[in-house]
């Protein structure tokens, strides 16, 4: 079944997987001198690198969503 949130148009190049991906990503985090508090923004772009926690396939976030098959 295909994605319909933040992971709207991903899927595995690689093995078909839909989720999960670990994706490098640039995050807003409250920090305090005895630890952080509260992620309060996440986010990636087409450049960002992802993994696909299913089989190990490495890439780029553009490599993983549906878009990128078509332009291909």
């Amino acid at each position: 079944m295909s994605n319909s949130n933040c992971l709207e148009g991903f899927r595995c190049p690689e093995c078909g997987s839909y989720e999960p991906f670990d994706i490098e990503v640039k995050t807003t985090v409250t920090v305090y001198d005895n630890g952080s508090g509260d992620m309060e923004h996440a986010e990636w772009d087409d450049d960002s690198q992802c993994t696909c926690v299913e089989c190990g396939h490495m890439g780029i976030v553009g490599a993983f969503t549906s878009d990128s098959e078509s332009k291909s």
